[in-house]
């Protein structure tokens, strides 16, 4: 089976070639003492709005020029202390990452093909798993003592046991019928919801634009027996990123985008609705075309009454970053509020902390942390995290 090569290589190198390609930072102390110069950083330790929230955390960050190994790195909020390269070797040419319970997974896409586990508190390593030669995996959620991963060269979801890590990929759940042209239903996406798995699948063709065959397909897991419940369509095509579960369990947010050559030409962010057993498309929440772009990550707020996302708008001419604005929009649609932000900030991925801080990573340059609601900016330029950051390869807990 021959793996696909990821049609957007990230965001991060821009629309050309990506249309070729076919420990624990919270203790006190300075930005040099950590790791980092601290360049541009305005450390503020007001507590957040929120009573419940903690006064720290911390954000993790994989970041590649897609040429060398990656980095993974660390910052303290709102201390903003960097820990450039925090921990060696976990991360490939094509890192992304998730947050699940205490454990951090970095899933190596395109040509490395694992799932690399880290303890979340002292950011070390747990154990790394293999995902098949070709299998190009995307994401991976976790339900009892099993992970299921998305992958695009696979025919459906994979399983893996963290209990024998030596095993590879101990399952898999079927879901080739979902393209029969060819068996590989492009599933991008898993995300966990109580013991049930959603699973996001793009449904896209072998040519090298990736053309979809027609609207991307959820599929409903049984995490605990690792059985298919049922499936359903999405009202559009190419669902994008990685998928997002509300802090209530009952939906998932799933960006969408027509043409990455025209970002606001179509697509929108579509929320499914998730029940015990049952799944079904409730549409678009907010349109592309309203927000003058795709959406590149988005993340839900602590309280769940508004989600955050960055809209991609265009890509810089010299360096092939992505250019475009951080946006809240109330959680069952409305108005999209854009925030203030300085001229040369270029918001690409995003990650709210427990503490209600936005880290937010700048195309090319680094990642820079705003004060809880977004209202205003603690840092005053990037802060440099080794490399340039990836979509959806950031975190904070």
């Amino acid at each position: 089976m021959t793996a696909r090569p990821p049609l957007l290589v990230s965001l991060s190198l821009g629309l050309a070639i990506a249309l070729s390609a076919c420990g624990d930072d919270n203790a006190p102390g300075s930005a040099a003492d950590a790791g980092g110069d601290g360049a541009g950083s305005e450390a503020d330790a007001s507590p957040a709005p929120d009573s419940g929230a903690p006064a720290s955390a911390t954000a993790f960050a994989v970041a590649t020029d897609f040429f060398t190994a990656g980095v993974a790195s660390t910052v303290s909020v709102p201390g903003l202390e960097v820990h450039a390269d925090a921990i060696e070797g976990v991360a490939s040419t094509d890192p992304v990452v998730r947050l699940q319970g205490d454990r951090l997974f970095v899933i190596n896409r395109f040509g490395q093909d694992n799932v690399t586990i880290l303890d979340a508190a002292r950011v070390s390593l747990v154990d790394q798993i293999s995902t098949g030669a070709g299998s190009n995996p995307q994401d991976v959620a976790q339900v009892g003592d099993r992970l299921y991963v998305a992958a695009l060269g696979a025919p459906g979801i994979l399983v893996l046991d963290p209990a024998r890590p030596d095993a590879g990929v101990v399952d898999t759940i079927d879901l080739s019928d979902l393209d029969p042209d060819d068996g590989l239903p492009d599933c991008g996406s898993v995300v966990a919801l109580g013991d049930q798995i959603v699973a996001v699948c793009g449904i896209l063709g072998d040519d090298a634009m990736q053309t979809p065959r027609g609207p991307g397909v959820v599929a409903l897991i049984d995490g605990a027996r690792g059985e298919l419940i049922d499936t359903a369509p999405l009202t559009q095509i190419r669902p994008f990123g990685l998928v997002q579960g509300a802090p209530s369990g009952d939906a998932v947010l799933i960006a969408t985008v027509d043409s990455f050559a025209q970002p606001a030409s179509g697509g929108c962010v579509e929320r499914v609705a998730v029940g015990p057993g049952t799944i079904e498309s409730d549409g678009c929440v907010v349109n592309n075309a309203d927000l003058g772009g795709f959406v590149s990550a988005l993340a839900w707020s602590r309280a769940g009454d508004q989600f955050w996302i960055t809209v991609t708008t265009s890509f810089d001419p010299e360096d092939g970053g992505a250019h475009g604005d951080l946006v809240s929009v109330p959680a069952g649609g409305g108005t999209p509020v854009t925030a203030d932000l300085a001229d040369d900030f270029r918001p690409m991925d995003l990650a709210i902390c427990p503490t209600g801080h936005l880290v937010v990573s700048d195309a090319t340059r680094g990642v820079r942390v705003l004060a809880p609601g977004a209202d205003r900016e603690l840092t005053s330029a990037p802060l440099d995290i080794g490399l340039p950051p990836v979509s959806n390869g950031l975190v904070c807990y």
